[in-house]
Formats: structure tokens, C-alpha cells, sequence
């Protein structure tokens, strides 16, 4: 099929060009085609979304999730226009991380679902003073053992600096560790990144917030080459913080959707872990009034980045290429270029998802959440 008509997102700009989709992959640009034309008129063309910080939608957690669960998630995933996932798992007990694992790794993706990518562990890692929607008794210090047991499946690893273990985490695990949900100071956040940590977990979220005189987190991330996570709901960060981080951080920003089970559906009773969860109006909470992640995928968030006066490729960029890029080592996804699975979005000039393609074929319309 020829696409025609459509800006597509290629090398971190976007081209006016027609796109050739041949036996589900990427055949060209601009070249004959006797297949049908796809009239993507004033239509934004995106390499399919990535992202590598969400616990679940649909009604599914990863952390409990199971293979029909799996499979109801990565269909809405991949209906939403999110073709790669990193499996995010909640602060559980050791045991419990040890069977998500292994039932997250044992699933096979069908045609119609995004994939996954590996195994996020956010938690158990975590600094109790800053410990967000995650469940205190079962917090522990970052033990590089643990991790490495559970096999290549994990991926990342979210932990405060701060803690014992944290430095021996960075210096033997293979992937990313990420700086995360931690009370640490400028100059910890700043040896983290020299050790190889140079990954921000939802950025201005769980952490000290920034001061004249203690920039923290935000004030490591200005002066480094780490890459952020930013959530951008409206919500967690506000507007005119996440045009500051654009600014400051162009290239190293990466939208997550930091989702959970309630990610697709309406208000109501939920869980995230074992703690409950209150959806209200947008907000995911706990019974203190807590965030508890996010309900926002990350398609809407282009959309709201748009509203927000964020340009086109850096919100392009950010849904694609940064976070597929940002890991160690970096995911084969985020692109578009010949020979790779087509896999797309397709947005409407305010980033707002028209119609999601996996692997050639284009997937039943999903409406905003």
C-alpha cells in the first residue's frame, strides 16, 4: 500500500513524502506501488510509540496479569499506537517479582499486540522518604545479586543513589539502572550519572523538589547528557515545567505513560500492587491523596504536548526514538526505514491518533481514554 500525502517522521524531522508498506514492512519512499493509496493528507506519520515506563490499562497490572491478561494489555497497547512496551513492575515481594518475571517472559506476542521489550523492576529499590504509590514494608536496599538471578529478561532497574548497594547495582548489572523515587542531592544525582546511572525516572516526580539553592535532580539532568522520563498528563508536571525541560533537555526527553490498569477506562476502584487505587477526574490516587501513576497512554500525551506549544519532532522524538534509544542497550524499535516491520502511528496535525499500523496492517480505531 502507498500512504500518500503525509509528513513522516524520519531522522528526527518530518518529510512530506509518500510511504510504501510491502509484506508488513517498510519498502520505500516515493516509489511506484500498485497497491491501494492510504490518503494520510496533512497527516503526522510516527515510527510506532515506545514506551518503557508502564504498569498496565485495560484492567491489567503486569505485576499480577495473566496470559489472557497479557495479551488484553498489549492489544490495547498496540491499539493506542504503542507497538514496544517495557513491562513495569510495582515494589512486590522478591518471590512475587521472581513469578511476574517469569510469566511476563513466557508470553508470546501475537500479530495484533505490541511487544515487549523486557522487564522493568520499579521497586523494591526505592527511598522510603520518597516512595510514591509503592508499598513501604516491602521496600529493600538495591542488591545487585537479586537482580541478576532473575535473568536478561530485566532490563531496567529504578533505585534511589542514595542507598547502600545502589553503586555495586550500576557497576554489575548489563542495563539501565535508572535514578529514581530517591531523596538524594544534586552532587549524589551527579556521581550517580558519572557511574553510569544517567537515567531519570519521572523527573520532578518522587523526588526533592528544585530550589534556588538545591537544584536536586532537575539541576544533574541540566548539566549532564541523562536522559528523562517525563509523564505529561498535565498533572504530574505542569505545562510550563515540561516547555522548561524541552528546552533545556532537547533529544533527552522521553515521554512514559507511567499507566496503570485504569488506562482505558472510566473512574472508578482500582489497584496498583496490592495498595487501592481512586480514579477521579484524570487523577489516579491513593487514599492520602498520592499520585498513583498516570491514566493518560502516551498517545494522548502527544496530543497534550501539542496544546502544551511543544514543537512536532520534539514530541515525535520523544514518542519514539529517545526512549528506544535511551536504554542499555538501546531497543530495535522507533524508527521508520526500509526494510523494518512497518509499524506506525498515524496522528492528525494537534497529535491526535488517527489510526495505528502493526506490522503492515492497520488496527481497529481505539477512541481516547
Amino acid at each position: 500500500m502507498r500512504l500518500t500525502g503525509g509528513s513522516v517522521f524520519l531522522d528526527g524531522a518530518f518529510a512530506r513524502t509518500d510511504l510504501i508498506v510491502r509484506e508488513g514492512r517498510v519498502a520505500g519512499f516515493d516509489l511506484p506501488d500498485d497497491g491501494p493509496a492510504i490518503d494520510c493528507r496533512d497527516a503526522l506519520i510516527l515510527p510506532g510509540l515506545v514506551d518503557i515506563h508502564t504498569h498496565g490499562c485495560a484492567g491489567f497490572d503486569f505485576a499480577t496479569a495473566d496470559d489472557a491478561g497479557l495479551r488484553a494489555m498489549l492489544r490495547r497497547y498496540a491499539s493506542r499506537g504503542v507497538t514496544d512496551v517495557v513491562a513495569t513492575l510495582v515494589t512486590m515481594s522478591p518471590a512475587d517479582i521472581r513469578e511476574a518475571v517469569r510469566r511476563i517472559g513466557a508470553h508470546a506476542a501475537a500479530p495484533d499486540e505490541a511487544r515487549i521489550r523486557g522487564v522493568r523492576l520499579e521497586g523494591p529499590f526505592l527511598s522510603k522518604e520518597k516512595k510514591g504509590a509503592h508499598d513501604e514494608s516491602l521496600l529493600l536496599k538495591p542488591d545487585a545479586d537479586f537482580v541478576l538471578s532473575l535473568g536478561d529478561a530485566v532490563t531496567v532497574v529504578d533505585a534511589a543513589p542514595e542507598l547502600p548497594g545502589f553503586f555495586e547495582l550500576v557497576e554489575r548489572f548489563p542495563g539501565t539502572v535508572s535514578v529514581a523515587h530517591t531523596a538524594c542531592d544534586y552532587d549524589t544525582a551527579m556521581r550517580a550519572v558519572a557511574h553510569g546511572a544517567d537515567h531519570f525516572t519521572h523527573l520532578l516526580n518522587a523526588m526533592n523538589q528544585p530550589s534556588s539553592r538545591a537544584p536536586g535532580c532537575l539541576g544533574a539532568f541540566a548539566d549532564s547528557r541523562a536522559v528523562a522520563e517525563v509523564i505529561c498528563d498535565g498533572i504530574h508536571i505542569h505545562p510550563a515545567m515540561l516547555r522548561l525541560l524541552f528546552s533545556i533537555g532537547a533529544g533527552r526527553v522521553a515521554v512514559i505513560s507511567d499507566s496503570m490498569a485504569a488506562e482505558g477506562l472510566p473512574d472508578g476502584s482500582y489497584a496498583l500492587g496490592a495498595l487501592p487505587v481512586t480514579v477521579h477526574a484524570g487523577r489516579a490516587t491513593l487514599a492520602d491523596g498520592t499520585l498513583a501513576g498516570s491514566i493518560c497512554s502516551v498517545a494522548d500525551a502527544a496530543g497534550r504536548l501539542a496544546d502544551f506549544g511543544i514543537p512536532a519532532p520534539q514530541i515525535a522524538a520523544a514518542l519514539t526514538s529517545v526512549p528506544a534509544n535511551a536504554l542499555r542497550p538501546a531497543l530495535p524499535c522507533g524508527r521508520i526505514a526500509v526494510g523494518e516491520s512497518a509499524d506506525l502511528a498515524v496522528f492528525d496535525a494537534r497529535f491526535r491518533l488517527k489510526r495505528a499500523m502493526r506490522a503492515g496492517s492497520f488496527l481497529p480505531a481505539v477512541p481516547e481514554a
